[in-house]
């Protein structure tokens, strides 16, 4: 297996080592979890890092594969579309302020 393909696999164990971090925060103690969002940062800043470098490293060694082609892409949209749903959970948002904020609530009742 080529490195690219490596880094970008190693870029999937990333982000669920992100997930997992983000899933120990809680907005009701955010003393005791603002950490979390540290390390969640760190670990998803690497992870975007090596999504540049294993592109780079492809092309640059030319071992563009249909493996990376197809998986790179894949673990991005992981990567963004998990954090977007973490964010939008009841961990990071108050289901009370959502309500206020969002107009969703309301506009169901009508």
């Amino acid at each position: 297996m080529s490195i690219p393909n490596q880094i970008t696999l190693g870029r999937l164990v990333l982000a669920i080592g992100f997930f997992v971090l983000l899933s120990f925060f809680s907005a009701g103690r955010i003393a005791e979890t603002h950490w979390v969002l540290s390390a969640a940062f760190w670990v998803f800043l690497v992870a975007a890092l090596g999504d540049v470098l294993d592109g780079w490293l492809a092309r640059r060694l030319n071992q563009v594969t249909t493996f990376g082609r197809v998986v790179d892409p894949v673990v991005d949209k992981v990567m963004i579309c998990g954090a977007f749903i973490f964010f939008c959970s009841s961990n990071f948002v108050d289901p009370a302020t959502q309500r206020n904020i969002s107009g969703v609530a309301p506009w169901m009742a009508t």
